[in-house]
């Protein structure tokens, strides 16, 4: 395998069965951890992402619905103060 040349795990577990030579399999098995840890930040990154486009406030139907709410607290309580008011 050429240096700077990335394979997915998958071959480089292929390439790990076909090595004669143990210091060839040390550096495939090298590669190999790093491209498992590599898929495993990205499946991270992805999980983290999910969750918070799913936590409350985040989407503009939730930011939409907080607004109008606010905005009816305002005008149907007019008489008693605000929250910056207090």
């Amino acid at each position: 395998m050429a240096i700077g040349e990335h394979k997915s795990w998958r071959e480089l577990c292929r390439a790990a069965l076909e090595a004669k030579d143990p210091n060839e399999l040390l550096e495939i098995v090298e590669q190999l951890n790093k491209a498992l840890k590599d898929e495993e930040q990205v499946r991270h990154d992805f999980r983290e992402a999910m969750r918070a486009n799913k936590s409350p406030g985040r989407s503009g139907i939730n930011n939409y619905r907080r607004e109008r709410d606010e905005e009816t607290f305002q005008t149907e309580g007019a008489d008693t103060p605000s929250i910056t008011e207090w």
